[in-house]
């Protein structure tokens, strides 16, 4: 079908908005007479209700970053600490929810902006104070993403919709009409476009234009997969091996998925050299890195 053919030269080129590439992918859902991938279309060039649920895609790690103060010292973007607050609660603050249209999120990573930012609410300042010392409170909170994470999303659909495509081409025999009955083809379309558009695979964002996709199955108690992604992105030998020591008898919360107490210190202890650039890689890459690579060697 020649529509399908332009749809893969477009998706296949550099000079193409995603979100012009979209809404001609609508008139062929519609020759197709498929709801499903109409009913996708339409959630990712308009933007996303908040009862709707957002595909993994669009959930991004973020760093939960702000001021603190003690009445006597004061620090600007400082990393605070999660992992003592309840799972639920603490995604609710470490996820990003890309819910706008694509053609925001296209402005964004074609704008002057680095980093995509949402405030917390002070009511929540009192459960980050709980894990705070030396008398610290939080004064400022705020969840950030960096651009190269939504670039990163805006590819990981382009691709999606590509895969799509192709195996539309290969499984689906167009001349004048589709052949084959409707029931069949819809099935065929369905399954297609969900194995591809709704794979199992995880993408974690760890850098400017990196990522590094973890598959927590196989990853799970062998240290040596989390010690390669850790050197692959410059973290010392000697930090690497303090991790090893503490890592099995840290008594976890598998319930809720909270790192132990020497875990959680060497996690903060890695964030502060971050921040202060003795770690080379950014705040927000280091926080992503360390707890989704930690989480997948524990197998959650």
């Amino acid at each position: 079908m020649k529509i399908i053919d332009e749809l893969i030269d477009d998706l296949s080129s550099d000079n193409k908005e995603l979100s012009d590439i979209l809404i001609r992918t609508k008139v062929l859902a519609h020759k197709l007479k498929n709801q499903t991938l109409i009913a996708w279309i339409n959630k990712e060039v308009n933007g996303y209700n908040e009862s709707d649920s957002l595909p993994v895609y669009r959930k991004l790690s973020a760093v939960v970053t702000g001021v603190i103060s003690n009445g006597y010292q004061r620090f600007d973007n400082y990393p605070i600490p999660m992992m003592h607050l309840e799972k639920k609660t603490r995604e609710s603050f470490i996820k990003m929810h890309l819910d706008h249209s694509i053609a925001t999120l296209e402005d964004f990573v074609s704008s002057e902006n680095t980093q995509m930012m949402k405030h917390i609410d002070p009511s929540f300042y009192k459960l980050f104070n709980q894990n705070s010392g030396n008398g610290f409170f939080v004064e400022y909170a705020k969840s950030e993403i960096h651009k190269s994470q939504v670039h990163e999303s805006l590819i990981s659909i382009k691709s999606k919709l590509l895969d799509f495509l192709l195996d539309l081409n290969d499984e689906i025999t167009f001349e004048d009409d589709i052949q084959g009955s409707k029931e069949e083809i819809k099935k065929t379309i369905d399954n297609l476009f969900n194995n591809s558009v709704f794979g199992d695979n995880t993408t974690i964002i760890v850098g400017e234009g990196n990522s590094q996709k973890i598959n927590i199955k196989y990853s799970k108690g062998n240290f040596k997969v989390l010690e390669e992604l850790l050197k692959k992105h410059q973290l010392s030998e000697t930090y690497i091996r303090e991790l090893q020591e503490i890592i099995d008898d840290d008594n976890p919360d598998k319930t809720n998925m909270l790192f132990g107490e020497k875990v959680k210190t060497w996690v903060n202890s890695m964030m502060t050299k971050a921040m202060e650039n003795s770690w080379e890689i950014g705040l927000g890459a280091a926080g992503n890195l360390l707890s989704e690579g930690i989480k997948a060697y524990y197998g959650w």
